[in-house]
């Protein structure tokens, strides 16, 4: 977690709550910032966001390590540069691998049930095995991406099954032995795009102001609508006695904006329901259209996307620690994908 103190220099404050997954990046950022383990930035924090009554501090970032909130889209705030002989080594290890600098490259992050099992105890898995997601619907993605000449990195450090899928412009990097905690920074740096589920890595992507298409995100509450020039598609809810999927207009009267509790999940009529395949690609060719030639489009607000924002609950807060989830909203639920689901709309 962090926040910016906004004087006559703006100045970046970390503070870690648990241990990091980079050691790379805690390195970089020990060297180029503050850090500090004292309970008063998480206090101060804590204050500016739940009564935004100090005018000298803005927070930079949101809960645990550094979700993003919207003053990072500062153009004058810089975090997390590259130095030039970190952007050399990296091109130099890319080009070995038959990425060069005009290359378009996006990496994917997908989540699956190893990660935490391995870092955390059983019930933090139990708590989030909802976010895990079958790689096979991705597939289609993976093929048009290639088609276009789009080097797809697949993100991870502990992934639990390779992606079944060969291409030359495919590299399922976190299997490969090339693969370093640099590197998974820098990558983040250096993509034009990414596709992920929501999972850790992505932060970083976000810190770099890259467009995501997040796919298969859950629960509702908490859309990253903070993230510019990004494309959301979420898991929806199947009711399995009327046997139809449910409108936002029901996960409003139902309560459900922040998922299923995890007791009720394998009890419930009601299931929680992965993207398509067919949803995915069409997420994909939606922001592959918008990036390219490396300059965003701006986004079409359709007739169903403001009916969404309509519904959503934008001044819904978090039920642990009350802060306000969303502010300006940035980033852009998949127009196909409600085109796709028209019925959710109703």
């Amino acid at each position: 977690m962090a926040f910016l103190a906004t004087t006559k220099k703006n100045q970046v404050i970390w503070q870690f709550d648990k241990p990091f997954c980079n050691e790379y990046l805690v390195l970089k950022i020990k060297n180029e910032s503050a850090i500090t383990k004292s309970f008063l930035p998480k206090k101060i924090f804590d204050c500016i966001f739940k009564y935004k009554k100090n005018p000298k501090f803005k927070p930079l970032f949101y809960e645990d390590n550094f979700r993003l909130k919207k003053n990072i889209h500062s153009k004058n705030i810089k975090i997390l540069e590259m130095g030039k002989s970190e952007i050399i080594t990296g091109k130099k290890i890319l080009n070995k691998y038959g990425i060069s600098d005009s290359d378009l490259v996006c990496c994917l992050i997908i989540r699956d049930k190893k990660y935490l099992s391995e870092k955390e105890s059983t019930l933090a898995e139990q708590n989030h095995h909802f976010r895990n997601v079958e790689l096979k619907t991705y597939l289609p993605s993976l093929k048009y991406l290639c088609e276009k000449k789009v080097f797809v990195l697949r993100m991870g450090q502990n992934q639990e099954t390779k992606i079944p899928f060969q291409n030359n412009f495919f590299i399922d990097y976190a299997f490969q032995k090339w693969r370093s905690e640099f590197l998974d920074l820098f990558l983040a740096w250096r993509c034009d795009f990414c596709i992920s589920t929501s999972t850790g890595w992505d932060e970083l992507v976000k810190a770099y102001k890259k467009p995501i298409l997040f796919t298969n995100f859950y629960p509702l509450a908490y859309l990253p609508t903070y993230a510019d020039n990004s494309i959301i598609m979420f898991k929806k809810f199947y009711d399995i006695k009327q046997e139809c999927y449910l409108s936002l207009q029901a996960i409003k009267r139902r309560r459900l904006w922040f998922g299923l509790p995890y007791n009720l999940q394998n009890q419930s009529d009601i299931r929680v329901v992965d993207n398509t395949s067919e949803e995915i690609l069409e997420g994909t060719k939606e922001l592959f259209e918008k990036i390219r030639p490396h300059k965003l489009t701006q986004f079409v607000n359709t007739r169903q996307q403001r009916r969404f924002w309509q519904i959503f609950p934008k001044s819904i807060r978090d039920p642990k620690s009350k802060y306000r989830l969303h502010s300006k909203i940035r980033a852009q639920i998949s127009n196909r994908f409600l085109a796709i689901n028209k019925e959710i709309l109703v």
